[in-house]
């Protein structure tokens, strides 16, 4: 508990305020110590009464209903927190509609999403639809894919959701390369950036759900019988996890803006390769003979000649780890690309070794 607390006559005083924060801080003290002392909230309840009608901060007015439901109960609230969606401010509205976070608020957020037209509304009001995964509300999350507006929101909130019957609807849109949102790097995903890591985490958590093993069984006693405890055979059988799986687990989740036009990397290396390597051998080229290169020199120029090719190698393992490879045209580039980096390197790695 903060050693100071603001006194009755300072938060109407700040109410008053025509300075957005103080009134802001002041609702947000009086609901805070509402909470922590509830035989204030008689005194309470008109300050925060007679500020909702004229309030228009969407933190100030989610702070003053949360105040009057601490007051008056959830019950009570409800139909506060209902009309509170219709508020003619789109933010103010977004903002309560991120509070809704109780099973309760379905239908009236389904309502919300029917009435209201602005994008930022019907974003945050499906948002909070994903995460309170009710099983009515996946036909709904699945229409609004069809929204390019709010198409990212929806596939987050399909994978918030967790349902594995919305597979089907997501998959489609892994091709999709239009911009979707920025990551917590900065970097800009693609639709289809977003839609494969819900696919991911679906299909990771379907996979647990199948496999993981049933809760212990309390030993039983029948009579004067010993106590009887599962066997090995009641135990449902875990199949390892493939190789290949185990080996592209660190490289999974969110990829990189780049990383969409890695397939094509080992082609270009590898076209690259034939010129870089052949401009390398002509300025190391001594015309006036002499004692030629000591071995270090020949090491070290076999290395700079085959740096491209390698490069291209490594791209195109990190890229097939991956699983960005969508589509003929990327694999027919990663697997010419290779051909031609491989083959540079073994031959300048036959003279390195030599």
């Amino acid at each position: 508990m903060r050693a100071t607390r603001f006194t009755f006559e300072q938060i109407e005083r700040d109410i008053a305020s025509p300075i957005v924060e103080v009134r802001s801080r002041a609702v947000h003290e009086l609901a805070n110590q509402v909470n922590q002392d509830p035989s204030i909230g008689p005194r309470a309840l008109p300050i925060f009464q007679r500020m909702l009608p004229v309030e228009q901060d969407p933190f100030a007015v989610t702070e003053v209903a949360r105040g009057i439901e601490l007051i008056l109960g959830h019950v009570a609230a409800v139909p506060l927190w209902t009309k509170l969606l219709d508020h003619p401010s789109p933010g103010v509205a977004a903002s309560v509609a991120l509070c809704l976070q109780h099973p309760d608020y379905v239908q009236t957020l389904l309502n919300c999403l029917r009435r209201r037209t602005e994008p930022l509304v019907r974003s945050c009001a499906i948002n909070v639809l994903g995460r309170l995964k009710d099983p009515a509300v996946l036909p709904v999350l699945i229409e609004h894919l069809s929204d390019p507006s709010l198409r990212v929101t929806t596939i987050d909130a399909l994978a918030n959701h967790d349902d594995p019957a919305a597979l089907p609807y997501l998959r489609p849109l892994l091709d999709d390369t239009s911009d979707g949102r920025m990551d917590d790097r900065g970097c800009m995903l693609t639709v289809g950036d977003v839609a494969g890591y819900a696919v991911r985490q679906l299909e990771h958590r379907a996979n647990l759900r199948a496999t993981t093993p049933a809760p212990a069984h309390k030993p039983i006693s029948l009579g004067g019988e010993p106590a009887r405890y599962p066997t090995a055979s009641h135990l449902p059988t875990v199949e390892p996890i493939p190789l290949s799986t185990a080996v592209a687990l660190p490289f999974a989740g969110p990829p990189r803006q780049w990383v969409r036009f890695a397939p094509y990397v080992p082609l270009a290396l590898g076209l690259i390769e034939i010129p870089w390597a052949i401009m390398v051998l002509i300025l190391t080229y001594n015309p006036q003979g002499g004692p030629g290169r000591t071995p270090q020199q020949t090491h070290t120029l076999d290395f700079v000649a085959a740096l491209p090719a390698l490069v291209g190698l490594l791209v195109g393992f990190y890229t097939v780890l991956r699983g960005r490879v969508q589509g003929g045209l990327a694999w027919t580039c990663v697997i010419i690309g290779s051909i031609v980096c491989g083959l540079a390197v073994f031959v300048f790695g036959l003279e390195f070794f030599n």
